[in-house]
């Protein structure tokens, strides 16, 4: 698609971001670029790589990488149980399951094809598959020119680093607002506004310091508890409001209560 840029904007664009689809593998994407581009280090020909439909079965019927993707609906999981699956090919088992099995490395990345079958019957076909060049014409144009896009340099979000004494800049009050959903603070009517209104950026940095031990202390004592990988840890907020001498004095700064 084609957009007509006014003259008055031309010389204040200077970077255009494109944005693809998440959680896909280069193969995925661009692997198929290599015939347009021999020098990309993707896929030959829809012989040269495959899943077995059962990853322990020697005899299982192969499903081969194409070039007949479009939209993966539904996805294939992306829980830590499916991507271990996927990656080495066999079901994780959480306490039992090692991490990096042994004797296994690389990863034979063979278990994508019996996954997508576990979400959904004749679903291995689909995940196999990757985009043609002109099904990623962004990339297709960039391929054929032999370039990729240039990346800009760094910008700061300030023109000067932060002082510490200086108040919270918008963004980072949405840090702090963000960090108060670790300690409970999210559940006091000082959230989210009059959380941050007075905080300086020493204070901010202090408080997300703070908040993340305060999680991290509940994290462990769910794992004492006997908790499994899938618990969501919360933390009420007469607990947050324990995390320190600092986080308290603060929260009676804030709204001015004792």
């Amino acid at each position: 698609m084609a957009l007509e840029i006014s003259p008055a904007w031309s010389d204040r664009i200077k970077t255009v971001v494109v944005l693809v689809q998440e959680n896909r593998s280069f193969d995925h994407m661009l692997g198929w670029m290599k015939s347009i581009n021999p020098a990309i280090d993707g896929i030959s020909n829809d012989r040269e790589h495959s899943n077995p439909l059962s990853a322990d079965d020697l005899s299982s019927r192969l499903v081969y990488f194409g070039d007949r993707s479009e939209y993966v609906d539904p996805d294939p999981g992306h829980s830590i149980q499916a991507i271990y699956e996927q990656v080495y090919g066999m079901p994780f088992a959480a306490g039992s399951t090692p991490i990096t099995p042994l004797g296994v490395r690389p990863p034979p990345m063979n278990g994508f094809a019996q996954q997508a079958e576990k979400e959904k019957a004749g679903m291995s076909s689909t995940v196999m598959n990757g985009f043609r060049p002109a099904a990623v014409p962004v990339a297709h144009t960039h391929n054929t020119e032999n370039r990729l896009p240039s990346l800009p340099e760094p910008t700061k979000l300030r023109p000067i680093d932060a002082e510490e004494g200086a108040k919270l800049s918008e963004f980072q009050m949405e840090l702090v607002q963000l960090g108060a959903t670790l300690n409970g603070d999210h559940a006091k009517d000082t959230y989210p506004h009059k959380l941050v209104e007075k905080m300086t950026v020493a204070e901010g940095a202090q408080y997300l310091q703070s908040d993340f031990e305060t999680f991290l202390e509940e994290c462990e004592n769910c794992r004492k508890k006997g908790a499994s990988g899938s618990h969501v840890v919360t933390v009420n907020p007469a607990k947050g409001s324990k995390r320190s001498l600092f986080g308290k004095m603060f929260s009676c700064l804030a709204c001015n209560q004792s």
